[in-house]
């Protein structure tokens, strides 16, 4: 594999963990933030957002537990990025051939 081809598949390979971890951390803050559980006496709504069970603290310690699964997987993917571009950054200062002294 061709030096140039390897930094554009870095690179790429990071522009794609960058947006994997925009959307897992997406993804876990909605999981969080929204939360709609329609108590059935007092409304006309039926409609649940991250409504699991039928008591509000199970729910909250449900989506918690989702936004932390969310978070780390998001955490995970920036830090695999910064390892993807930092390698693409690396090859291309890199100078091609080294000349070793002869002795």
């Amino acid at each position: 594999m061709s030096k140039e081809k390897a930094i554009k598949y870095l690179k790429v390979l990071a522009i794609l963990f960058i947006v994997l971890g925009i959307i897992m951390l997406s993804v876990g803050f909605y999981k969080k933030n929204s939360y709609k559980n329609p108590d059935s006496e007092f409304s006309y709504s039926k409609t649940s957002i991250n409504a699991y069970v039928g008591g509000d603290a199970y729910n909250y310690i449900i989506n918690g537990t989702y936004f932390t699964a969310y978070a780390v997987m998001g955490t995970g993917c920036f830090i695999i990025s910064a390892i993807t571009g930092t390698a693409a950054l690396f090859l291309s200062i890199r100078p091609d051939e080294e000349k070793i002294p002869e002795l």
